[in-house]
């Protein structure tokens, strides 16, 4: 029995979908580049995911969660569809893990959801390589997942500033987040 168990399946559904709509939120925020940069951010978004369900290839909740959320793709479009402002979902499944889950599981879904945003906002870099299945170690991606591994083995974020290189409106809606995640201390 996974730790995601305990979860009623439109939980699960909304935790995943939470994640994923993170990062087309972001994706949605600026459309100055048009549709490449949209599919840049996707690839971004979806190889987030599966770092933070790779990397934690084992007993965990938020890897669980990420491995769902990419078992979800065919619905990825729909939830895509879905998005003008998923702040009111996103504190849902904030609420559902600080209620359900152990503290630690929710501090790594909120570590997960800030990385989605920061990944994503960030895809606008042509020297990452988002569709990397394994990053290599000393690659600009690989540096990333080496952050996301750090916050949720609770060594610290270094990231209690806005990341570098995104956008003013990428960078108001990170901090939008960061506001509704610390209401679920």
């Amino acid at each position: 029995m996974s730790e995601f168990d305990i979860f009623l399946e439109e939980e699960k559904l909304l935790l995943a979908s939470a994640l994923y709509k993170t990062g087309v939120w972001i994706s949605y925020a600026e459309d100055l580049e048009g549709e490449e940069d949209d599919i840049r951010e996707m690839r971004a978004l979806g190889a987030c995911l599966r770092a933070v369900a790779k990397k934690y290839d084992g007993p965990g909740l938020v890897d669980d969660i990420a491995r769902f959320t990419l078992s979800q793709k065919d619905v990825w479009d729909e939830w895509a569809d879905d998005v003008y402002d998923p702040r009111d979902e996103i504190g849902k499944a904030l609420a559902l893990m600080k209620n359900k889950a152990p503290k630690d599981d929710l501090k790594k879904y909120k570590a997960a959801l800030y990385e989605v945003a920061v990944t994503v906002a960030q895809a606008h870099g042509e020297f990452i390589q988002y569709d990397e299945e394994e990053p290599e170690e000393g690659s600009a991606f690989g540096a990333l997942l080496g952050k996301i591994t750090a916050t949720f083995l609770g060594k610290g974020a270094e990231d209690a500033d806005h990341p570098m290189n995104v956008s003013s409106v990428e960078s108001q809606n990170i901090s939008q987040l960061k506001t509704l995640m610390r209401e679920y201390e």
